[in-house]
């Protein structure tokens, strides 16, 4: 875990090789292999990127596309990708690897080098929000690791891990605390309790705890992982601001507002220095603070927080870039609960645009419905908002399985807008079937309990 000395070895031996033995060759390019990967540890993500496309591209030349080593560096990349919030580019790579090996005799389903390949493909599922399709890859990676290596082996803690994460993805919550704390075990035991590995699980075990509304035990365990990733990684690191964002939200739910939006305060300038506008983190830590600001009541900071993401996202990606979508549906979204309705309809509209066309099957399309069938349903474009409302109602119902835990409560807010728009026109028939469709669920979207 000390990738900071690691990088500096590794600079100094790729020198040496470059110098002595030249780039074509294969111990050079599996050196530079190696040092991509003490970036892609160390977080210095776009450097790891450019150096595993270099790599990739030498090893094609030199071994051929279908070459283990090859195949293996064109899989670093795209976890590279994956870890740039880069998904979308990371699938095709990653399938592609799969098809060959598993075409390969050499390989087949259960050598080490396809299930590492199935890992990473899972995490790409993951990052677009195919958790289904995750779930079993995962599962079949994790049952062939145990058998050969056993539960605690470092590469099967790593599954672990991931399908812990995946289930809580799902609201598997309780399957996925049990999994975290068997991986939190284990790895206190082999690597102490302060490797960055540990600290990745009690922070998602906090997470977790979090969202099963153990909350004392949530921030206790956040606020030493804090502590510890400061003193370890530095303040600035993502993985130390991932844990800030996480301790911010759980302060939120617990009621400390004030405390919330102060940390989160700290959080989004750090932020800006070591990611991307359009890296997912961003979204959330803009998101977390706009909303800790809505809720104190705050909303003009709160649309100056999204609206500042937004300009500078539009000064980076392109016009149609799904990232953009993000910021355009968290500043539309903003508006509209800040009763700018006429002003969110533009925002989401573009926003629906982008996602229809770039990920239209992606339960996130059908909340931009929502949202901006709210917009209209505010401005009384009745006529308007239907359509969108039941697209989007009926869309997030059959993708369930897609949506996160946090955003389960869009479907039962769905029907509620639903509710308002035919009590509105006066359709009570039709307020009456969706209040009976309300019912159905909690106030968190999760299926009603018989006595609730």
């Amino acid at each position: 875990g000390e990738y900071t000395k690691a990088i500096q070895h590794l600079e100094r031996a790729a020198d040496l090789r470059r110098t002595y033995l030249g780039w074509d060759r294969p111990a050079t390019l599996a050196l530079m292999h190696s040092l991509a990967e003490a970036y892609a540890k160390a977080r210095r993500t776009a450097e790891a990127i450019a150096l595993f496309q270099k790599v990739r591209d030498g090893q094609t030349a030199l071994l051929g596309p279908n070459d283990p080593r090859t195949l293996n560096t064109i899989q670093s990349l795209a976890l590279a990708y994956y870890n740039a919030g880069r998904s979308p580019d990371a699938i095709p790579l990653l399938e592609k690897v799969r098809d060959s090996q598993m075409a390969d005799p050499k390989f087949g389903p259960d050598h080490p080098a396809t299930l590492n390949t199935l890992h990473s493909l899972a995490l790409a599922y993951r990052g677009t929000g195919r958790v289904a399709e995750a779930i079993p890859l995962l599962e079949k990676v994790r049952a062939s690791l145990v058998r050969k290596y056993g539960s605690d082996d470092p590469l099967t803690l790593i599954v672990l891990h991931d399908l812990a994460g995946c289930y809580r993805a799902v609201g598997r919550t309780a399957e996925a605390i049990r999994l975290f704390e068997m991986v939190r075990d284990a790895r206190v035991a082999k690597f102490g309790p302060d490797h960055p590995s540990t600290l990745v699980t009690l922070n998602n075990l906090a997470g977790t705890y979090r969202e099963a509304g153990r909350m004392a035990e949530a921030v206790a365990l956040l606020e030493k992982l804090r502590d510890d990733k400061v003193a370890k990684l530095g303040p600035d690191h993502p993985s130390t601001l991932i844990t800030l964002h996480n301790l911010a939200t759980a302060y939120r739910e617990a009621g400390r507002i004030d405390e919330a939006i102060a940390l989160w305060e700290q959080i989004l300038p750090k932020a800006r220095r070591v990611l991307a506008v359009g890296h997912p983190n961003m979204i959330q830590y803009a998101a977390g603070l706009a909303l800790a600001l809505e809720q104190a009541g705050r909303f003009d900071r709160a649309l100056e927080v999204t609206a500042d993401l937004l300009a500078a996202q539009r000064k980076q990606l392109p016009s149609g870039d799904v990232r953009l979508a993000r910021g355009l549906h968290l500043h539309g979204t903003m508006l509209a609960r800040a009763g700018k309705s006429a002003e969110a309809e533009p925002v989401l509209r573009e926003c629906l645009t982008i996602r229809e066309k770039k990920d239209p099957d992606a339960w996130t399309t059908f909340d931009t419905k929502s949202e901006l069938g709210s917009s209209l349903l505010r401005q009384k474009k009745y006529a308007e908002a239907e359509p969108l409302l039941l697209e989007a109602y009926e869309g997030m119902k059959a993708r369930q399985m897609q949506i996160p835990p946090a955003g389960k409560k869009r479907l039962p807010e769905t029907a509620d807008r639903l509710i308002e728009l035919y009590e509105a026109i006066g359709r009570t028939d039709d307020a009456a079937k969706w209040r009976a469709a309300r019912a159905a669920y909690d106030s968190k979207g999760a299926p009603a309990r018989p006595d609730d």
